[in-house]
């Protein structure tokens, strides 16, 4: 699967779980169920658990503004791959994504006031925040595979280009080695005929 068909079953799964949550909040809202879930999920989202959820996610939101950070003043091959691609956008789509999913989930884990319904809510936007983190951390294996895969061809015609350095230099100095030969032998000649 190409990088580009990966990114694409992506922004797929977003659009796909977003509908699935507005037809799962539209057809519940009024039924038991729905009270019943929200009130169960109230038990899980305490104060403690909402403060290390916020800390997460404000944690992986650092991970995406660093990596953007480094991909934006970086001049690497994957970069250069990806620009040759046309395919920049989506990276930048991939991550931004991901951030702006991090940051609606603080904002929501801080700011959401007690309505009905609060905590499904809450809880569709950590699994959404979590897929996107998960679905980055796979772009990240695949930039990781593309320049390990990157660094050996590189390794191997850094190798061939110095062991064609190696065989230049071996003739360059078997060449002066055979001027050098000749220039004694033409000197003994000239010191034989001299004498």
């Amino acid at each position: 699967m190409s990088v580009k068909e990966f990114i694409r079953k992506g922004f797929s799964l977003d659009i796909f779980f977003l509908f699935f949550l507005g037809c799962f909040v539209a057809f519940f809202k009024g039924k038991k169920i729905f009270s019943i879930v929200n009130v169960t999920l109230g038990v899980y989202f305490c104060d403690e658990r909402m403060g290390l959820l916020v800390d997460f996610f404000s944690i992986s939101a650092g991970i995406y503004i660093t990596m953007l950070s480094i991909l934006a003043i970086s001049t690497t091959k994957i970069m250069e791959a990806l620009l040759k691609k046309r395919m920049e956008q989506q990276l930048l789509d991939v991550m931004m994504w991901g951030l702006i999913s991090n940051v609606i989930v603080i904002l929501a884990l801080v700011f959401i006031p007690e309505m009905r319904g609060k905590n499904i809510i809450l809880l569709a936007t950590l699994i959404w925040a979590f897929l996107r983190l998960i679905y980055f951390f796979f772009v990240l294996f695949a930039i990781f595979k593309f320049n390990v895969q990157n660094m050996d061809k590189e390794i191997d015609e850094e190798n061939k280009w110095k062991n064609g350095v190696q065989n230049k230099i071996a003739i360059i100095q078997s060449d002066v080695q055979e001027i050098l030969n000749e220039i004694k032998s033409k000197q003994e000649i000239k010191s034989k005929q001299d004498a």
